[in-house]
């Protein structure tokens, strides 16, 4: 089935009656599930989905939890909603006031064409985040206009050729109206009078199916009948509901995820073995540079004595036969450290992997009934918890921050389970823990408020517990990197210092 889906025009009449019943409104709530985001106001919620690959803007009953999204917007006014150049997007101009009183302005923008997306904006159009591409955030916000023949610029009188007509027969929006048949004059000008002054219709087929939605009255069309709606916004609603097909729920598999997860528990249990084997790559070392004047190779081989057994057996050392063999000492030091410091990792690592593996034999066990009632269980926030060799501490907005425990447990932190766009603080000059701050989504940006509670609690976590003041450095986790062979220790760049008083979370 092809799916209507919104035109120019429609843009036009939907931004205008945004404008009207939004206008001075504020934002309560945003929250993000799937490929649906919710805009929750004091009287209506507006659901932008995507579906089948068509992008809609709709009226919604409830505020199903997801992700809290653009968190930075709730309690901001809405001063004017518009169609943006006369294209497929909507503009939300929006006002808030921080806590010093400093008015700040934002952008909203909704696209309604290719695979949809939205962006916010400060008020001079630099992206702050966008829905479907982070990686724009920091440039300016462009739109291109629309190129060719363009209905909203034209009036009744505008002068037609062979193309424009073509053009207008072509449009979506016209689809289902008898006028179609009239001379292009006519129907230029019953557009442009439809336009301006809408007539929201629901379009029905013989079974009395919703299959499409139109701004214009009746006739329609062969047999198609139209139902007047309040509003253009509720028609398209009705449109969209009628038209999706809930998907049944899909059961996972938790035997085969069951069997995944014993295969990566059997892997890292092999490769804790082979770590705590790094004395003997020390001991390889220390074997060739006292039989570095007599080595004798043999082939990628050196066979050396162990001047540290009692009978000085010979043993077998592989090499690198590019190598010097003062190198290939240096090489089997160097691989020993490696393996000895991966050693508190991995058992991290294997004390996680064992509590996962534990859950899904649970959910696999399970009869079908249970299942989804086990799983909830099971993922309660105190057993995820448990799984993470960190601590783990909510704050306002879908903000977390994550601690390290050790200098293994800083490790992991910062260079397994923090994403590059994470942030990352640390007090400075001092002893102490590795904080990770996570967003609420994929390039969110933390407030004023957020940086000072984060800086806070890494303080707190620190020698500098005790200070009354402390500073504490923090920047993106892309711009740490690791200091080798000693274990979370890192070399910083790019970061930033803030002055906090440490505060226990």
């Amino acid at each position: 089935m092809i799916r209507q889906r919104l035109t120019t025009i429609d843009i036009n009449i939907l931004a205008r009656e945004l404008n009207k019943t939004l206008s001075g409104k504020t934002i309560i709530n945003i929250e993000l599930k799937a490929n649906n985001v919710r805009f929750q106001f004091p009287d209506i919620i507006l659901r932008y989905c995507i579906t089948s690959g068509c992008v809609y803007l709709i009226i919604d009953n409830n505020m199903p939890k997801g992700k809290k999204w653009l968190a930075n917007l709730k309690g901001g006014k809405i001063d004017n909603i518009s169609q943006y150049q006369l294209d497929r997007l909507i503009r939300f101009s929006i006002t808030l006031f921080d806590k010093l009183g400093k008015r700040k302005e934002y952008h909203l923008y909704f696209e309604f064409f290719q695979n949809g997306n939205i962006l916010m904006t400060d008020g001079d159009d630099i992206i702050i985040t966008s829905l479907r591409k982070p990686e724009l955030s920091g440039s300016k916000y462009h739109a291109t206009n629309p190129q060719g023949f363009n209905i909203l610029h034209c009036n009744e009188n505008h002068s037609l050729n062979t193309e424009d007509v073509n053009k207008i027969k072509s449009f979506k929006f016209i689809q289902y109206s008898e006028m179609l048949n009239d001379s292009p004059q006519n129907l230029l000008k019953y557009i442009i009078d439809q336009q301006e002054n809408p007539s929201p219709h629901i379009i029905k087929n013989d079974d009395n199916e919703i299959i499409g939605f139109a701004f214009y009255s009746p006739p329609y069309i062969e047999s198609l009948t139209g139902e007047k709606i309040d509003s253009f916004l509720e028609a398209v609603t009705l449109y969209v509901a009628a038209n999706t097909v809930e998907k049944p729920t899909k059961t996972a598999d938790y035997t085969k995820l069951l069997k995944k997860a014993e295969k990566k528990l059997k892997a890292i249990e092999k490769e804790l073995v082979n770590a705590k084997e790094y004395h003997k790559y020390r001991l390889y070392g220390e074997i060739i540079l006292a039989n570095i004047r007599n080595i004798k190779k043999s082939g990628n081989d050196y066979i050396l004595p162990n001047q540290y057994a009692a009978d000085q057996e010979h043993v077998r050392i592989s090499i690198n036969p590019a190598l010097s063999p003062k190198k290939n000492a240096d090489a089997c030091f160097t691989k020993a450290r490696k393996l000895e410091h991966s050693v508190p990792v991995l058992i991290d690592r294997l004390a996680q992997q064992k509590e996962e593996t534990i859950r899904l034999s649970k959910l696999a066990d399970a009869p079908p009934n249970d299942e989804a009632e086990e799983e909830k269980e099971l993922l309660k926030p105190e057993i995820l918890k448990a799984k993470l060799p960190f601590r783990q501490y909510k704050l306002d907005g879908g903000w977390h921050v994550y601690v390290g425990k050790s200098a293994s447990s800083n490790d992991e932190l910062t260079f397994s389970f923090a994403k590059k766009h994470d942030f990352w603080f640390h007090a400075w000059q001092a002893a102490g823990s590795h904080l990770v701050l996570r967003g609420p989504q994929k390039g969110a940006i933390p407030d004023k408020k957020i940086l000072y509670k984060a800086a806070s609690i890494a303080a707190w976590f620190s020698k500098a517990k005790g200070s009354g003041k402390a500073p504490v450095i923090y920047t993106e986790v892309r711009h740490v990197r690791k200091i080798r062979g000693v274990l979370g220790k890192v070399n910083v760049s790019r970061e930033k210092q803030l002055m906090v008083k440490p505060e226990k979370p």
